[in-house]
């Protein structure tokens, strides 16, 4: 508890705290809201991380009849990651209609969720239509009729997006994601997989953008000229140089970092998805292994296409990155290269299974900073199966990999409807 070290200072803090919640829950309420009430609205990741805490806690502190604290710490959470509408869904659970609430007898401010939403969200940007390329695998006679073969029909689907001005002439075009709800991983056990696609589970999504494409290079080296925020980004991180292809070799922090620069340019609170996000746009309203039906084939995305999935076809493989949106098709969101070129980082750290997930779209983090991150979508190198809507990957976030890069996200409750 004394300790100059601060991770290990922390350490104990939360073992003192547990322990005071099973033995006197009241002391240790007291404590937490004390710790919270000290914490101005600008320190967020405080925030998140001592109301992971108090959520780990949450059955003694209920129990002893301190719900309000689990209540406010919840609501708080969402508030310090901008999601401000279920903020203040959460804080209406509270046993009070005034500005503040009293918790072990420490008094502990509730936000104005609209004057804060008038000061800090930015307007709803200008939205533009645009149409793009449906693919879907269908299987068809061969000729004479002896065999079946995979042909791709195509339809035109259209969307709404704004683009982000990054300088330069570069932008980023970030997709319209309506809400919805959806099933969550595979209900079947998936070779060489233990169970953690599993168990699918329904999950509410609420209307948010995600990135047309993964983030490229000249957009990765765009924002790296910005301010720094935590830490230094190499301009040039890939292996596979070039303007257009996805940025690869990124660390989860330098993708957070990307999303913290790119926030402070904008105004917009940009951040990666969260992997219920993540497969929900990647599913594009599909329940099939992937967007494009129940195979893929190598001329719809970039992957190990020497290696086949379930009766498709084998074909080429790249062996590199490709550009983005270089095969010409998209799912039924608008999404391009949401199947292999390169893995991405989600915002979750990661879990073994579903277990305990949340069901309401948001990111499933833990007070671990070191624990493994979630990676998506496959990439260049993998096999097929890797690169199916459901399939996880759980990495080091210090894991820098030629096969990783990232999309960024901003949920539509981050703007301003006024």
């Amino acid at each position: 508890m004394t300790s100059s070290d601060i991770e290990r200072k922390d350490l104990a803090l939360a073992q003192r705290w547990a322990a005071l919640a099973y033995t006197q829950p009241q002391e240790s309420a007291r404590d937490l809201a004390t710790k919270l009430a000290e914490l101005s609205l600008d320190e967020k990741t405080e925030w998140v991380r001592l109301s992971s805490l108090i959520e780990t806690l949450a059955e003694p502190l209920i129990e002893a009849e301190l719900e309000p604290l689990v209540i406010y710490a919840q609501a708080m959470s969402y508030f310090a990651r901008g999601n401000l509408t279920r903020a203040a869904t959460i804080f209406a659970a509270l046993p009070t209609e005034t500005e503040a609430i009293e918790i072990a007898g420490v008094r502990l401010p509730i936000p104005d969720i609209q004057k804060v939403a008038d000061q800090i969200l930015p307007p709803v940007p200008p939205l533009q239509m645009v149409e793009f390329e449906i693919a879907q695998l269908m299987q068809e006679p061969r000729r004479f009729g002896i065999g079946r073969r995979w042909v791709v029909r195509s339809q035109r689907g259209q969307t709404r997006y704004f683009t982000e001005n990054l300088g330069e002439g570069i932008g980023m075009d970030l997709i319209s994601i309506p809400g919805n709800q959806f099933w969550m991983g595979t209900s079947e056990l998936v070779k060489n997989l233990p169970g953690q696609e599993c168990p699918d589970h329904q999950v509410t999504i609420a209307p948010f953008f995600i990135g047309r494409y993964p983030v490229t290079q000249q957009q990765w080296q765009a924002v790296a000229k910005l301010e720094k925020i935590r830490f230094d980004m190499n301009p040039n991180p890939s292996r596979f140089k070039g303007a257009n292809r996805p940025v690869e070799g990124v660390l989860w922090r330098e993708a957070v970092e990307f999303c913290d620069r790119l926030r402070q340019h904008t105004g917009k609170p940009y951040r990666l998805p969260s992997e219920a996000e993540w497969e929900y746009a990647c599913r594009g309203g599909t329940t099939s292994a992937f967007c494009f039906g129940e195979t893929i084939i190598p001329t719809l995305a970039c992957y190990d296409g020497s290696v086949k999935y379930g009766s498709g076809p084998t074909g080429r493989s790249q062996k590199a990155t490709t550009d983005v949106g270089s095969f010409g098709f998209a799912n039924a969101f608008g999404v391009y290269d949401i199947h292999g070129n390169v893995w991405e980082w989600c915002m979750d750290h990661w879990h073994e299974n579903y277990d305990g997930a949340p069901t309401d779209g948001t990111a499933w983090v833990t007070n671990d900073k070191y624990q493994y991150r979630v990676l998506r979508g496959g990439s260049w190198i993998d096999e097929p199966q890797y690169c199916r809507s459901a399939h996880r990957n759980g990495v080091a976030p210090t894991n820098k990999m030629l096969t990783i890069g990232f999309r960024i996200a901003v949920s539509f409750s981050d703007f301003s409807l006024s």
